[in-house]
């Protein structure tokens, strides 16, 4: 027998540091922000 296995993952990820008080959609990072993202 076969079997076929198709998965779709959505992983979502919230730094708490990041979070901005405004509503606004529009956000300045600046080059100190910047910086201090983590990346893989």
């Amino acid at each position: 027998m076969d079997y076929t296995l198709t998965l779709y993952l959505n992983q979502y990820w919230r730094d708490d540091r990041l979070v901005f008080g405004s509503k606004s959609e529009e956000i300045t990072l600046t080059g100190e922000i910047i910086d201090k993202f983590w990346l893989p």
